[in-house]
C-alpha cells in the first residue's frame, strides 16, 4: 500500500484484499483503481461499479428494455473493469480503453468479456453494427468538443439499426463547480472543457448542457430518456436509440 495514504484507508483497503471481493472476483493493483476513480479506495471502486450497473439497468427497465434482450453489448472506456463486472446478462460482453495497462490486467483476470486497446482517436477495430448497447460512463466527460463527436460518430457506425448507447456526463449538477466565466458559456448552451492539454485523462474535464447534447452532440440518434444527475447522483444519463 502507498505509504502517503491514510492509515484508516490503508486498513480498509487491507480488509478487503484479505477478505475479497463481494462479486467473488479479482480486485485489481491500487494504481489501476486510482485512475478510473480518482481514489485510492478499493471499497469506493467496487461499490461505486456496482451503483453505476444499477443506474444503467433502472434506466433500461424504466423504458422497458433489459440487459438480457442484448447479443453484444461494449462497455466503452471499460478501465480495468469497474462497471463492467457488474453487469448482469448472458449477452456477450466486450469492453475497450485507450488505457493499454489496464486492459491488460483486464484480460487477464476478467474472462467474462472480450476486451481491447482502443486509441484515442477513432475509428476502432470493431465492425460495423456489431453492437446492441455502447456504455459510454464518463468517457466523454474527458474528451475534447471535437474528440466527442467524433466518438459519437463511430458510435453510430458501431451500434447497429435501432440499437442503444447510454452516455453519461457532466451536466447542470456540476454547476457549482464552474468559474464565473464558464456558467456564462455552460448557460449559453455550449460545451465547458478544461485542459484540454491533457485529453483524454483526469484532468481533461468537459460539461455537457442538456440542449448542447440535444442540439448538436447525439445527431442521428433519438433521445430515449433523460435522467438529470441519473448516475450515482452525480452525473446525467441519457439513453439514445441509432436511427440509421
Amino acid at each position: 500500500m502507498d505509504s502517503q495514504m491514510p492509515q484508516e484507508l490503508q486498513s480498509r483497503n487491507l480488509k478487503i484484499l484479505q477478505e475479497g471481493a463481494p462479486d467473488n472476483m479479482p480486485i485489481p493493483p491500487i494504481n489501476l483503481v486510482e485512475l478510473v476513480t480518482g481514489r485510492f479506495d478499493l471499497d469506493w471502486f467496487l461499490r461505486s461499479g456496482n451503483i453505476n450497473a444499477m443506474n444503467i439497468e433502472n434506466l433500461l427497465s424504466k423504458n422497458s428494455v433489459r440487459l438480457s434482450d442484448f447479443d453484444a453489448i461494449l462497455d466503452f472506456g471499460c478501465g480495468c473493469g469497474r462497471v463492467i463486472r457488474h453487469l448482469k446478462t448472458d449477452g456477450r460482453l466486450y469492453g475497450c480503453d485507450y488505457n493499454s495497462e489496464a486492459i491488460k490486467w483486464a484480460k487477464k483476470h476478467l474472462n467474462f468479456a472480450e476486451f481491447s486497446v482502443n486509441k484515442l482517436k477513432p475509428p476502432t477495430s470493431y465492425s460495423d453494427s456489431k453492437f446492441d448497447l455502447i456504455l459510454a460512463i464518463s468517457v466523454l466527460t474527458h474528451l475534447t468538443e471535437e474528440l466527442g463527436h467524433k466518438w459519437i460518430s463511430e458510435f453510430r457506425r458501431l451500434i447497429r439499426p435501432q440499437g442503444f448507447l447510454i452516455l453519461s456526463l457532466h451536466g447542470r449538477g456540476s454547476f457549482q463547480d464552474l468559474a464565473s466565466k464558464e456558467r456564462l458559456r455552460f448557460l449559453d448552451g455550449q460545451i465547458v472543457v478544461r485542459e484540454e492539454q491533457h485529453v483524454g485523462s483526469n484532468s481533461c474535464v468537459a460539461f455537457h448542457p442538456t440542449e448542447y447534447v440535444r442540439e448538436e452532440l447525439v445527431k442521428g440518434f433519438r433521445m430515449v430518456d433523460f435522467v438529470p444527475q441519473g448516475l450515482h447522483n452525480f452525473q446525467d444519463l441519457y439513453l439514445l436509440q441509432n436511427l440509421k
